[in-house]
């Protein structure tokens, strides 16, 4: 995943339908459509933008995710490879410094 790629994020629960990331004047919540968010590399994590600019933020309520129109606000994620649980990396993000032996 590089910046700039889209997604959308969908919860599927056990039992259930499964519902995704929209975001309304309310925040971001779950729903039966789905909208597309931007990928921001932001080092080694990312960031989510909404079609709107704006960048998805901590909780403002227990069912709601917030927005931000800046950065420095965005709630910053990693991305995993389910079968490692390893962060997934970019080809445009450089690699982790070698560890030292003291």
């Amino acid at each position: 995943m590089a910046d700039g790629h889209e997604v959308r994020i969908r919860y599927t629960p056990r039992t259930g339908k499964p519902s995704y990331w929209v975001e309304n004047k309310l925040g971001i919540r779950r729903g039966h459509s789905s909208d597309v968010f931007k990928i921001k590399r932001v080092g080694t994590k990312i960031a989510l933008m909404t079609a709107t600019g704006k960048f998805v933020a901590q909780p403002i309520t227990t069912t709601a995710l917030g927005v931000t129109d800046k950065p420095e606000g965005a709630l910053l994620f990693d991305l995993l490879d389910t079968s490692t649980r390893a962060s997934v990396k970019s080809a445009d993000q450089p690699a982790p410094p070698a560890a030292t032996s003291p």
